[in-house]
């Protein structure tokens, strides 16, 4: 699946204590998803407490990434699309 934003989900899910995910890397997860489920795994074993220290952080789940409105993919696949409405007008 795709995230809004382009970017995984990784982490414990905002306001809801021991609800972990590790979503979002559309399809080009082989490289990133294995540090990233180790780094996941340090947390919820209690190796680690700040997962930030261990993966990108626009990578972190936050409430305000689950809540974001915007729609990445939405807003380009709408400017290619009206790029091609205008060459077909001029065609």
């Amino acid at each position: 699946g795709y995230s809004s934003d382009l970017l995984p989900f990784v982490g414990e899910l905002p306001d809801q204590s021991n609800g972990y995910v590790i979503a979002g890397f559309h399809g080009h997860g082989m490289p990133r998803i294995l540090l990233c489920a180790r780094a996941l795994a340090d947390v919820i074993l209690g190796r680690t407490k700040n997962i930030e220290e261990l993966i990108p952080e626009p990578y972190v789940i936050t409430k305000s990434r689950l809540e974001t409105k915007e729609n990445c993919i939405l807003k380009h696949m709408s400017a290619h699309l009206n790029l091609l409405e205008i060459e077909e007008r001029i065609v």
